[in-house]
């Protein structure tokens, strides 16, 4: 069952957001639950970046994933990622709004155990 992470009302222009991070254990792959709301108008979508910590606070400098989420301008999309990591240590999730004129909306995420 996943769990709720974080949710962002609303991600301007060109912005980015460091959210919340997750301490695991005895797991190798890691699922995001990510929906958001595009506006009529957008070009680009959201962005997520997965750095990976072995449990204190001090994280890699290259993400363990990079990705571009399903974009659809004036839509509501909810995608499904999943993380290859190391069994043991703390996940920091960067979201980036690749659109420099619109905000994304109603950002919700989730994980779990995958």
């Amino acid at each position: 069952m996943a769990t709720y992470l974080q949710t962002v009302e609303e991600l301007g222009p060109g912005k980015a957001e460091i959210l919340s991070d997750i301490s695991y254990t005895n797991s190798t792959r890691i699922a995001f639950i990510i929906s958001c709301e595009y506006d009529p108008s957008a070009t680009s979508g959201l962005h997520l970046d997965v750095f990976y910590g072995p449990g204190v606070r001090e994280y890699s400098t290259e993400p363990l994933i990079s990705k571009d989420l399903t974009f659809s301008a004036g839509k509501r999309v909810m995608e499904v990622i999943f993380v290859e990591c190391p069994k043991h240590g703390i996940l920091l999730p960067v979201i980036t709004n690749l659109d420099g004129s619109y905000p994304i909306k109603n950002i919700r995420i989730w994980w779990e155990y995958a």
